[in-house]
């Protein structure tokens, strides 16, 4: 029960207990086990229904078309995460797994199909627990194509399930006199990877800013500029969501990002510039990028350039267009029209005032 409510992917345990159950004797197995994860289970689920917590919103056919797209070199990928370890990753994305080379790709394969073999080659119980780990990686892998599908996003974290079936395969196959040794074969460098590492992982722009450089790809620079802006390090996070945009496969994240920032910042007519530009390298004209862009352009005293950018352009999920609408009736004298706008909202009209204010004052140099 406590495993359901902190992590949905508990639903999993009576799998693993069946695995388990697999690996022993007929008579050594326990149908009660079974009652009591039941039981959890139930009351996991019904305590969710009575707090409103429904399930994960399902991705949509695009999502899913990406995966299929790149499942092959997706297997390949996380395979080779156990067969051959490497550098840990932040974060990969189903766009630039074509970054990985095709070695990697082929050697995480060659592993999971050679797991596969030595499974049907074994007999009685090592052969059930081999055959079982299996199933196990399979379904704790399974259960990470819904947030692949609907972000886009993988990495090592998605490996903390699927695991423990390379557990249940690797002892199962080993001998007593074997294991011992294996487990220091593993621990040792293990230990040695952690502490080369560990001067990355001291927080969260470090660990960021470590797969940036290790993977230069624009998924792992907007996460760093993520990283960068909560610790107030803007031009760091501006630098980082450019880097984003510079190559010809696009982070979207990084578009009204990399406007915000500059915005932030303080240097209005610079986020426009990076506005432009961001248009320019194919990102959407979506309601956030347009927000931002009409935020810097009315701090610049563009306001004919504030109408251009929100005439047509989708809702910002934030609300800045209705802070420019509502400012923009202000200027026009057409105060009925910005309470309107506001709705009785005290937020949006101290976030009018602000940004009028701002707006008449002289922008930074930059």
């Amino acid at each position: 029960l406590g495993a359901v409510l902190s992590k949905e992917s508990a639903i999993l345990l009576p799998l693993l207990l069946l695995v388990l159950d697999g690996c022993r004797a007929r008579e050594e197995r326990s149908l009660r086990s079974y009652g009591a994860l039941g039981l959890g289970l139930l009351l996991g689920l019904g305590l969710r229904a009575l707090a409103g917590v429904g399930g994960a919103v399902l991705p949509t056919a695009q999502g899913w078309a990406l995966v299929a797209e790149h499942l092959v070199d997706w297997v390949g990928i996380m395979g080779a995460s156990v067969v051959w370890p490497s550098s840990v990753t932040s974060a990969r994305d189903l766009y630039w797994t074509d970054l990985e080379p095709d070695l990697r790709v082929w050697v995480g394969w060659a592993g999971l199909v050679l797991a596969g073999v030595l499974g049907m080659l074994s007999r009685g119980v090592q052969r059930r627990g081999v055959l079982g780990g299996l199933a196990w990686l399979v379904a704790g892998l399974g259960l990470t194509l819904v947030p692949l599908a609907d972000k886009g996003g993988f990495g090592d974290r998605f490996w903390y399930m699927p695991l423990v079936g390379v557990a249940v395969m690797v002892a199962v196959s080993t001998s007593r006199r074997l294991g011992p040794w294996l487990a220091v074969a593993v621990a040792v460098p293990a230990l040695v990877v952690l502490s080369v590492r560990l001067p990355d992982w001291q927080d969260d722009a470090q660990m960021w800013a470590a797969a940036a450089r290790d993977v230069p790809s624009p998924v792992n620079h907007v996460g760093l500029g993520h990283a960068m802006s909560r610790q107030d390090r803007l031009k760091r996070a501006h630098v980082a969501f450019a880097g984003a945009l510079t190559t010809d496969r696009l982070a979207n994240d990084a578009c009204p990002r990399v406007v915000g920032s500059a915005v932030r910042m303080g240097y209005p007519a610079h986020g426009v510039r990076m506005g432009r530009w961001a248009l320019r390298r194919g990102c959407p004209q979506s309601g956030e990028l347009s927000g931002w862009m009409a935020t810097a352009q009315a701090l610049t005293g563009d306001w004919a350039g504030v109408r251009a950018t929100l005439a047509g352009s989708p809702p910002d999920p934030s609300g800045r267009d209705l802070v420019l609408a509502a400012a923009l009736a202000r200027r026009d004298g057409n105060q009925a029209e910005a309470d309107r706008i506001v709705g009785g909202r005290p937020e949006i009209a101290v976030q009018v005032d602000r940004l009028l204010a701002e707006a008449d004052s002289p922008p930074a140099t930059e």
